[in-house]
């Protein structure tokens, strides 16, 4: 059996590193009984319609205070790209973490940026909060990771195709 896990570190044009990575794994069984038994799925005439959530990207944010960019724009859509606009409410729960706006509507940016001051060296991390207006729509948590004032580094090495 294989399980493939995808890591991805990009730069944001800014300057700053951004990554990303694949953090649900699922695994499942299907017998020839029951592959047997499946119908195929009638495809509805007009296409199939995405139910409306908030989607963030990138999905995670990396700071670090060896690389040149305080702050990036993430960028909020609503995943059903027919339907009205989504407006949420930010919230942060770190006070060296600042979102530039505390609401905000679909399609649409979210700037973020370390909030000035002194910190002692150390790896830091918090979440940034959408939460829709909309109750049926689920929030959506934004991990924020900032490392600051540490000599030490790991580096991944390059890899080729």
């Amino acid at each position: 059996r294989t399980v493939v896990l995808y890591f991805n570190v990009y730069n944001n044009g800014s300057g700053a590193q951004q990554w990303n990575h694949l953090d649900d794994v699922s695994l499942a069984l299907c017998t020839q009984a029951e592959a047997a038994t499946a119908v195929a799925a009638q495809p509805d005439p007009a296409g199939p319609v995405a139910a409306d959530a908030l989607v963030v990207a990138p999905a995670a944010v990396y700071f670090d205070d060896q690389v040149v960019g305080s702050s990036v724009t993430l960028q909020v859509s609503n995943r059903n790209a027919e339907d009205a606009p989504l407006s949420w409410q930010a919230e942060t729960d770190a006070p060296w973490l600042s979102v530039q706006a505390t609401s905000g509507s679909t399609p649409g940016g979210l700037d973020v940026s370390l909030v000035s001051g002194e910190a002692e060296a150390g790896i830091y991390q918090a979440q940034i909060t959408l939460i829709p207006d909309d109750p049926a729509v689920e929030a959506v948590t934004i991990l924020v990771i900032w490392v600051t004032g540490l000599d030490e580094r790991l580096y991944l090495p390059a890899i080729e195709n």
